[in-house]
This record gives C-alpha cells, structure tokens and sequence, in this order.
C-alpha cells in the first residue's frame, strides 16, 4: 500500500533518542545534566547513554526550576507529526487490507504488505500508491503476533520481533510456537 512512509512520517515521536559513548568516570556529569532513558556498561571503562532529548523547553525548563537543577535539552523544532494524519493513514490501510483479511490463507497484513500461502492476484501488486509491494514468496513461516514474526526462503531467512535486530534465528523461533502448543 506504500502508505508506512506516510504513516512513519508523521506518526513518528517528537522526543529523539541520542546514543554516546562515556568513559564511565564521566557519568555522573552526564546524569546530572540529561535525561537518560538507559545506561549499558560496555566495560569497566565505557558505557553507552541513551539520552532522550527534544523534548519541548518549556517542560525542562518547568523542571529545571521546581528541582533546581539544569538539565540540557537539545530542542529541533524541524520533527514534524500529526497524530490525527497517523491515525488515518493506519485506519485507510486497514480498510483497504481488509478485503484480503477475509480469506483463510492470509497469514499476516500491515499497512503495506500481506503474507499469505499462495500466489497472489497481480493487480493488486505494484509501485503505484495503493498497491502493495511483492517481497518474496516464503517457505516456511512462524507468526507469534504483530511485528514478531520469521519466514524462510530457499535463499535467506528472515525473522523480526520489533525493537530487536537479529536477536534470534528461524530455527529458534520456530521452536517458541512449538512450545506454546504444548
């Protein structure tokens, strides 16, 4: 459906994740003054700070005063989102996806895309607006829920679970449905 860049743009958050490195000793410093989401020790030496930021100035600055600290923020008012424009992309989307929903050998559908186990009416396939895009015909797949999913293809494989990047392999998530059946 070609609709996710729509929908990526401004369904997007207008907070903004920065990822450093710091020696370890430097930390305080960083803590005192950001917003940290999370901290990973790399080694006694290093950690990586996820640091949130763009947050609007008013609310650290509302903090900054009732705590009496001084929090940094870097603020870029270029992110653009619509919540309202997000909204009716993903509702558009879902009626469109809804007519191929209705068929027994649909596996899995986003707002673009569509996994079923046979071949595919070709009209509705295409690069212009309100067609979807053919990635592949798999072999195998598993389908746990939304955004946590695998498939196999005689050429790769492919499996992801939303917000992890190559966490696990195809075999590996095939044996976790085998597991919730039993």
């Amino acid at each position: 459906m070609h609709l996710n860049q729509l929908y990526g743009n401004f369904g997007r958050k207008q907070e903004l994740i920065e990822t450093i490195n710091v020696y370890n000793k430097d930390l305080a410093k960083y803590v005192s003054t950001r917003i940290i989401k999370s901290i990973i020790e790399i080694n006694s030496e290093i950690s990586t700070l996820l640091i949130i930021n763009n947050i609007n100035p008013d609310i650290i600055s509302e903090i900054n005063s009732n705590l009496e600290i001084n929090l940094k923020n870097t603020f870029h008012n270029s992110v653009k989102s619509n919540v309202a424009i997000a909204a009716a992309v993903t509702a558009y989307a879902r009626i469109r996806m809804i007519q191929f929903k209705l068929n027994d050998n649909v596996f899995y559908t986003d707002t673009d895309s569509i996994d079923v186990d046979q071949e595919f009416d070709p009209k509705f396939i295409g690069k212009e607006f309100g067609k979807m895009k053919l990635e592949h015909t798999f072999d195998d797949a598993v389908f746990l829920s939304p955004k946590m999913y695998g498939d196999i293809t005689k050429d790769y494989e492919y499996v992801r679970i939303k917000g992890l990047k190559n966490a696990i392999d195809f075999k590996e998530l095939k044996i976790l449905i085998k597991k919730s059946i039993n």
